[in-house]
């Protein structure tokens, strides 16, 4: 990586705020704790994570994830970030970044950078090679709303119906491990399929071992070797752990509400929401795997 390319976090705590009109004066006569959570409110993470992000995005070796040294404009990837972050439209955004150029090259630069971001899926979210314990993975699907999709034979394509929302949507499985900081899979599938249907399509029992097991909530209703839910047979101490594993998955899934894209009805049709959720997944995890004291966030331990 071209060493000029390189940004510190506190170069990337500085200029992410100027680029929304915090003045240098401005960034001085406050703590430094404030001016993060402004950084924070715009971009959805820690100016640590951005610019691990961004050296990823310069260092990685998933082509469809690296960007290349004439692409790096800092200005660019802040835009990505707020893109997921909040949602406004383009002319509002354009006015917060005091952008003058054409309105339409915001636009394709936003998503530039957040599908370069969430190829880097690849690389941040691995099935683990190890296995110690009875209790490898928690399970569990997440449900979000979207405009309903255009198609050329159905007015409403039940295909895309959630019934918990009670419109299109989608249904994600995501896989987290019990042990360690991370997430190691998201299936994003049609609102229609159920958890079950999707969870097989995601190849876990692929990567589970014989006498392996995900812990599950009550959306599976069929059994499997390899899936353990409620079970009236488990001890007082079994049953608190697999209540601790799906609470911790469920925090998980609320930090990718963090982002307002995900938080509100999907409005940028069907073909772009697995850029904009593998995205923010991606963010997430730069979050919990962080070990530095001062921007970790990690999920509590079992």
């Amino acid at each position: 990586m071209d060493p000029s390319l390189i940004v510190t976090p506190a170069q990337m705590l500085y200029r992410g705020l100027k680029q929304v009109g915090v003045t240098k004066q401005e960034q001085q006569r406050r703590f430094k704790e404030s001016n993060v959570k402004e950084f924070r409110s715009h971009y959805g993470i820690h100016p640590n994570h951005a610019a691990a992000v961004w050296k990823d995005l310069f260092t990685t070796a998933i082509p469809s994830a690296r960007v290349n040294e004439e692409e790096a404009y800092l200005q660019h990837f802040f835009w990505g970030l707020n893109f997921v972050r909040c949602k406004m439209s383009l002319k509002v955004r354009r006015s917060l970044f005091r952008w003058k150029g054409d309105i339409n090259l915001m636009g394709t630069t936003m998503w530039f950078w957040n599908g370069k971001i969430a190829a880097l899926v690849g690389q941040k979210m691995v099935w683990p090679t190890t296995f110690d314990t009875k209790f490898v993975y928690s399970i569990d699907g997440t449900m979000f709303r979207m405009n309903e999709p255009r198609d050329p034979d159905f007015q409403k394509n039940p295909e895309w119906f959630s019934h918990k929302h009670n419109c299109a949507g989608w249904n994600v499985q995501v896989v987290m491990h019990l042990w360690k900081q991370q997430c190691c899979h998201i299936q994003i599938s049609k609102g229609k399929g159920n958890d079950m249907e999707n969870l097989t399509i995601s190849g876990l029992f692929d990567h589970l071992p014989d006498g392996c097991k995900g812990v599950i909530d009550g959306g599976y209703a069929e059994s499997h070797p390899k899936l353990s839910g409620y079970n009236q047979f488990d001890t007082d101490l079994v049953k608190h752990f697999k209540a601790r594993a799906k609470s911790r998955q469920e925090t998980f899934n609320a930090r990718l509400k963090i982002f307002d894209v995900l938080k509100h009805k999907f409005e940028y049709g069907k073909e772009k929401f697995p850029t904009c959720f593998s995205a923010c997944a991606v963010l997430v995890q730069y979050m919990i795997e962080d070990t530095n004291p001062e921007s970790a966030n990690p999920l509590f331990d079992i």
